[in-house]
């Protein structure tokens, strides 16, 4: 009575009744999804699959037809310290089969082999199987080289030491493959040859401006003067939009990288010529992140216009001012206090109080005694103490 039963597939009758289940469900679930984060019972059979399933069981089941079965094997193996993941995971590089996930309250297919990567490479302290630094190196260039459109592809060419061995690599994969994360990483190489595979490169849109996003990204490693007339006329076109477009954040990230007078001259533009009024401050924003991420002199007067006429300024640029000019900060920083908190961090408030504090207890006092007395609830808790 204490033998264990297989059945035809070489699985026990056990494990094969569990692996039914899972696959019914057709879904990989977390410990607790939905709004009430309920414990569901498909985690109950990946529980019952990790406690049942032998390790030669669990190795057999990661080549299971079904998606689910085959991602649930492979994260029930992840405990299992005896096991060397990274054979199982170079075989599902190309396994691009989507599986639907829930955890929490968010649900996403993925690709299979994305799972198999994210769960060998996690950094939860409770996993202890994962991937050694050793292995995830090797593990980046053998994405790299290979045929797949894995996402976890896309994060090793992006995060990939740029050296002279990898360039023939990405260039391939951008004239052969149109790959865009290749076509970022081949700007980082600064090649006159690939200007015009930067310049030619659009992916599809349903905006007539659109399809660069990946181009403005190279662009922003790469500023060749001949990229600039691309810029110039794709900013033109965005000005009289009614619509959101999240390509306006590294379009001028890549204006701003030239560091030039004329990119300056283009990143005025909008504060003017933006005509519908609620998609304006989309440009501003993301004006004021590009020339923060670009930071240097030419675009001194920009960030104090950013500051002191639309309340955008953040701490680094705060402690730039500082040390550059530090009476105009400290004008600046009172009014800003008094009038323009609203979208200020807790941190840069902390940092701009204790400026004040140092420099004029009584008026710090006085702004703090009026915020208590009308600040909103999400400020009042930063005033009180």
């Amino acid at each position: 009575f204490g033998r264990v039963v297989f059945g035809e597939d070489g699985l026990s009758i056990r494990a094969a009744e569990i692996v039914e289940k899972i696959e019914k469900v057709n879904i990989v679930m977390g410990s607790a999804v939905g709004i009430g984060a309920t414990r569901p019972e498909q985690y109950d059979n990946f529980t019952d699959l990790k406690n049942e399933a032998s390790t030669l069981e669990l190795i057999e089941l990661t080549k299971h037809k079904n998606a689910t079965v085959r991602s649930y094997a492979f994260w029930a193996l992840s405990f299992d310290d005896s096991v060397d993941l990274m054979p199982i995971v170079l075989k599902h590089i190309d396994d691009s089969e989507l599986v639907s996930t829930q955890f929490g309250c968010s649900g996403a297919d993925i690709k299979t082999g994305d799972f198999f990567i994210d769960i060998a490479t996690s950094t939860s302290e409770w996993q202890s199987n994962k991937l050694s630094n050793d292995q995830i190196t090797r593990l980046n260039h053998t994405l790299i080289s290979s045929s797949g459109n894995l996402a976890a592809k896309a994060r090793a060419i992006k995060n990939a030491e740029i050296t002279d061995e990898l360039y023939p690599r990405f260039r391939t994969l951008v004239i052969n493959e149109s790959n865009q994360s290749g076509l970022v990483a081949l700007a980082k190489f600064q090649k006159e040859q690939d200007v015009e595979l930067i310049l030619n490169n659009r992916e599809d849109s349903e905006f007539e401006e659109g399809g660069y996003f990946y181009t403005y990204q190279a662009i922003a490693y790469f500023p060749h003067i001949k990229f600039l007339p691309l810029l110039s006329k794709n900013l033109g076109e965005s000005l009289d939009n009614d619509h959101y477009s999240n390509e306006w954040k590294v379009l001028y990230k890549a204006i701003a990288s030239y560091k030039s007078a004329e990119a300056l001259d283009m990143l005025k533009v909008p504060f003017t010529k933006v005509k519908n009024h609620d998609i304006r401050k989309y440009h501003i924003n993301f004006i004021h992140e590009a020339v923060d991420d670009f930071r240097g002199s030419i675009y001194d007067e920009l960030l104090w216009d950013l500051w002191q006429n639309e309340g955008r300024i953040t701490l680094d640029t705060f402690n730039y001012f500082h040390n550059k000019n530090p009476e105009k900060t400290l004008k600046l920083t009172k009014t800003t206090l008094i009038e323009k908190d609203q979208n200020i961090t807790n941190d840069l408030l902390d940092r701009m109080f204790n400026i004040v504090l140092e420099a004029d207890s009584e008026i710090a006092t006085g702004i703090i005694k009026n915020k208590i007395e009308g600040s909103n609830v999400g400020k009042f808790e930063f005033y009180s103490k």
